[in-house]
């Protein structure tokens, strides 16, 4: 078996999670046309909602730029806070979670029916930091491995999200190593 770069795995992931969720954000922005509101606070109301959508999208694509900041830690996103600066840090009062920060998202999520990968995601990595450490690259090369196996599961469970019934049928019993990036030694 050739082994698996699983920190590249992660970002591409969250690339193919973000193609998800410009689908979701068109969707939105589609809905709110067509709306006819029955006064103007509704549309007020429904356009800031959709302004915290924005911001908690921003916050993924700041994640997606640079996993490594924000999600190898030693704790995952739900205990992680961010400030005014959108630097993760230890749980401080007064400041925000990454996971209360991406709630908006998380909740567009939920009404289109979608799954969430951020939790899990996060969850993994830190465990495997906890282990681990961070700094060398995250190798997968078919030894047990709980939260690579995981990791590599649910990268498939994105890469197949979106796809027809037919696609998602001929992809179900391929194996998750499949969907992975490769490990690529010299580079």
């Amino acid at each position: 078996m050739r082994t698996i770069d699983i920190d590249k795995t992660v970002v591409e992931l969250l690339k193919k999670y973000q193609v998800y969720l410009k689908l979701l954000l068109e969707s939105e922005k589609t809905r709110m046309k067509n709306t006819a509101y029955k006064n103007e606070i509704d549309r007020e109301a429904d356009e800031q909602d959709f302004w915290d959508v924005q911001r908690a999208y921003d916050l993924f694509r700041l994640i997606l730029e640079n996993p490594k900041k924000y999600l190898y830690r030693n704790q995952d996103i739900i205990s992680t806070c961010i400030d005014n600066n959108n630097e993760p840090c230890l749980l401080r009062a007064g400041l925000s979670t990454i996971s209360e920060k991406l709630m908006p998202l998380y909740n567009l999520v939920n009404q289109h029916g979608g799954a969430h990968v951020l939790h899990m995601l996060s969850s993994y990595i830190a465990f495997h930091v906890q282990a681990c450490g961070a700094k060398e690259p995250w190798i997968y090369d078919g030894k047990p491995d709980f939260y690579a196996e995981s990791v590599l599961r649910l990268n498939k469970h994105v890469f197949l999200m979106g796809k027809s019934a037919l696609a998602k049928s001929l992809n179900e019993f391929l194996p998750e190593r499949m969907f992975a990036v490769k490990f690529a030694k010299g580079k």
